[in-house]
């Protein structure tokens, strides 16, 4: 989230389930899912969006100069909510280029008669009831029949709220219709590629295509820089999927297991993210690349381990052993340094550590880890909460005067930013002695979106404050 501790998150919620929404570790998944097959294909012209969610699928395929998107989903409300998420999906509820059917996705594949050279489809989760149609090898073959000759599909298959036998039986699913597949992964989801053909991944022709304007701008916002960042999420091939999968049963429409087992591990939830992730990892091999160069091809590889050693992180991340979380992202690193992932997730991991903090007060501890974290934040993502934090870190070790600067200052980087105004507010009248200041903030901390409970406890600290402005030093 390019925002934590600073601005509410943007999710689409689905009968009480979270299914999309515009944060970073979400729209990595949502563009990528379109990004991967599109910068793989020769000469792509239209797609298939099988559920619409956000848009931001929808978005990406556009970025790279499809003439036509069709985008389904079976309820309206969802492409109604479209214009809330403008900013991540290229605002594709106003694109001539997209046409929007409310339609099932498997009939809309067994009545058209067209053909796509790109089929995606975001699902919710398979343990949803009723959803797991949308994953069975019987879709599938509804997908490849309306395949355009070099056409790809791209599928998502979660890791939460299901066993590792329900995500090889998934997989089989796909593979059984797919035998050239591959499997990619993002921060904690997968995205299995899929052809009638060989699938050829070239250096050269992907950092070609990642090099158009509008590509380039959606992959910088996931943090993708370079060709080397998104050969990494490369997971295993075709011989690596069959080890995985092992002699796991395909779901099909009249095996419809998932539905029936996923629900046994509800009570789990994300927890079992990470032995299912160090299970995947366990079967992870390095993609058939065609690089220019042996230079280009020891690069990739540094980069490749750079990333294990994040998706290590991430298992320790969710199994709660922060310190050894830390110490892969660290690794990861020091391996490559421009591993955005890595970063992204270490400078994350430290923010909730210097909230931790600052609740408990440890001014100290706070200042002396800030300075590491904002080496850190190369990409400036998060300077406004690190302005903040130091403000309010310098405010309880006494510096109140350096500690207002530096609220100021993470103000300034955004203006919207309620808590630094509120804080900041609280800190001109209780120890700085400038009412007035205080009252201007408050009432700019008002006019931002926020919560009635949060405009009340304003109000209330404005009627708290004096009449009279006492004579300091800052305003004779």
């Amino acid at each position: 989230d390019l925002s934590v501790g600073r601005k509410p998150i943007k999710r689409i919620w689905i009968n009480g389930d979270p299914i999309a929404g515009a944060f970073r570790e979400a729209l990595q998944l949502e563009k990528l899912q379109a990004h991967i097959p599109l910068l793989l294909h020769s000469d792509p012209e239209n797609a298939l969006v099988i559920c619409f969610g956000t848009g931001s699928t929808v978005g990406a395929a556009l970025a790279h100069g499809l003439k036509e998107v069709t985008a389904l989903d079976i309820s309206r409300e969802v492409f109604h909510a479209a214009p809330f998420f403008k900013d991540g999906n290229l605002d594709v509820a106003n694109s001539p280029r997209v046409k929007m059917v409310e339609e099932d996705g498997r009939n809309f594949l067994l009545t058209t008669r067209r053909k796509f050279d790109f089929i995606t489809a975001e699902p919710p989760p398979p343990s949803n009831a009723g959803i797991v149609s949308l994953y069975t090898k019987e879709f599938y073959e509804l997908c490849k029949i309306r395949l355009a000759e070099n056409g790809l599909v791209s599928q998502w298959i979660p890791i939460h709220h299901m066993s590792l036998e329900d995500i090889k039986s998934l997989v089989a699913a796909f593979v059984d219709v797919f035998p050239n597949s591959a499997m990619w992964y993002t921060k904690w989801d997968i995205i299995m590629i899929g052809s009638n053909k060989k699938i050829v991944l070239d250096s050269s022709s992907i950092a070609e295509k990642m090099n158009s304007p509008q590509v380039k701008a959606s992959l910088a916002e996931i943090g993708v820089y370079n060709v080397d960042n998104l050969l990494s999420k490369y997971m295993m091939g075709p011989e690596g999927l069959r080890r995985f999968i092992g002699g796991s049963a395909p779901v099909a429409d009249d095996l419809p297991t998932v539905e029936f087992t996923a629900p046994r591990v509800q009570s789990r939830g994300v927890m079992i993210k990470g032995e299912n992730l160090a299970a995947i990892l366990a079967n992870r091999e390095l993609p058939e690349v065609v690089f220019g160069s042996g230079e280009e091809m020891e690069r990739f590889k540094k980069y490749f381990v750079s990333q294990n050693y994040f998706y290590l992180g991430q298992v320790e991340r969710n199994n709660n052993n922060m310190a050894r979380a830390a110490g892969f992202y660290d690794k990861a690193l020091r391996v490559e340094q421009d591993n955005n992932d890595a970063r992204y997730a270490y400078l994350s991991l430290n923010l909730v550590t210097l909230y931790t903090a600052l609740d408990h007060k440890r001014s100290g501890l706070g200042l002396s880890m800030l300075k590491e974290t904002e080496k850190l934040d190369t990409e400036r993502l998060f300077s406004p909460q690190l302005k903040y934090l130091k403000g309010m870190f310098l405010a309880q070790a006494g510096k109140e005067v350096e500690g207002a600067r530096e609220l100021e200052g993470a103000i300034r980087l955004d203006s919207d930013y309620f808590m630094a105004i509120v804080n900041l507010a609280g800190l001109y009248n209780t120890k700085l002695n400038r009412p007035k200041k205080a009252r201007e903030l408050y009432a700019q901390a008002i006019k931002i979106k926020s919560s009635k409970t949060e405009k009340r406890l304003v109000r209330e600290a404005m009627d708290k404050l004096p009449a009279v402005e006492p004579m300091t030093m800052f305003n004779q």
